[in-house]
């Protein structure tokens, strides 16, 4: 009996048997959930740490949508993953690429098309949390084909930990303890960025966001609201709060996205943004550029710019 109990426990650890856990894992999910995922091969170590190779995700129109070179987690918690409540523990993974595209005609992209089969089937809802997740040389690209002028976003290079993720329905908490990335596309580097994320049907949140690039500094609270869909018409339903903190913006990071300014760095003393991104405020704003002091409020909408300069 021990030297059965030893052979099967050896055979798990065969190349044959480990692709066959793959196969059998992307049939499952395949039955259970109609999601389109693979997995090269899955790996088990003797001290319970497995690891995923080549885990390939593919959207509704049969492109690819996530594909990770690596993903690696503790092979006890794999039950509750299948499950579809899982806490996952501390995560890594190893070439995540994430192509997030809205088609032409589609009213959601295929990320949320996506979500939408792996929601969990039973009525009493469960959490998804982890630990701590870990990513390392990863790729993110998203793009609107119904917005063809719209240049996409590429984030390249992109480190990024995670702490204590938790999403629960429509409900999502993390924290950002670090992140770093380039912006291929608008020539735009983030060095550091961390904060405290939180996002809702009607809620999103950055609190205590703190971005670094090779020549800024930003700190600010953000909160976004928004009826339910308003996401989808960003610019004129979401309302924004910002609250920028004592902040230095380099004039080049801005260059990216304007490229006619000119040179020199924007020290912001106080600002608070409320408003959509078509009509909003900035009240109180004090700002200091080269030599010169401004301290007033900045009105902006469709139809106009209004400033108020204090005395």
């Amino acid at each position: 009996m021990l030297g059965l109990s030893l052979l099967a426990f050896l055979l798990l650890f065969t190349p044959t048997v480990q692709s066959y856990l793959g196969k059998s894992l992307t049939d499952y999910l395949l039955e259970k959930r109609d999601a389109d995922i693979s997995f090269g091969q899955v790996f088990v170590n003797p001290f319970g740490k497995a690891t995923f190779e080549n885990v390939l995700v593919r959207d509704h129109q049969d492109d690819t949508l996530l594909h990770v070179r690596e993903a690696r987690f503790n092979a006890f918690r794999l039950r509750s993953f299948l499950e579809g409540s899982p806490n996952l523990g501390a995560l890594r993974l190893l070439g995540l690429k994430l192509n997030i595209q809205k088609y032409q005609g589609d009213s959601l992209s295929n990320l949320a098309i996506f979500g939408a089969k792996l929601k969990n089937e039973n009525k009493r809802k469960s959490p998804i949390r982890a630990r701590l997740v870990q990513v390392d040389d990863a790729l993110v690209s998203i793009s609107n084909y119904n917005k063809p002028s719209r240049k996409p976003m590429v984030f390249d290079s992109l480190q990024m930990r995670l702490n204590e993720f938790f999403l629960f329905g429509d409900s999502l908490t993390l924290e950002v303890d670090k992140m770093a990335f380039t912006e291929t596309n608008y020539q735009f580097k983030a060095t550091h960025l961390s904060t405290d994320f939180s996002y809702s049907s009607t809620h999103m949140g950055l609190e205590n966001l703190d971005i670094m690039t090779p020549n800024s500094k930003l700190s600010s609270d953000i909160s976004f609201v928004y009826p339910q869909k308003g996401m989808r018409n960003f610019s004129q339903l979401v309302q924004i709060q910002s609250d920028v903190k004592s902040s230095s913006i380099s004039v080049e990071d801005l260059k990216s996205f304007f490229p006619s300014l000119g040179e020199g760095i924007l020290n912001l003393e106080t600002a608070t943004m409320i408003g959509t991104l078509e009509s909003f405020h900035i009240k109180p704003l004090q700002l200091r550029y080269e030599d010169t002091f401004f301290s007033g409020d900045l009105v902006v909408n469709e139809s106009e710019i209004g400033i108020n300069i204090d005395n």
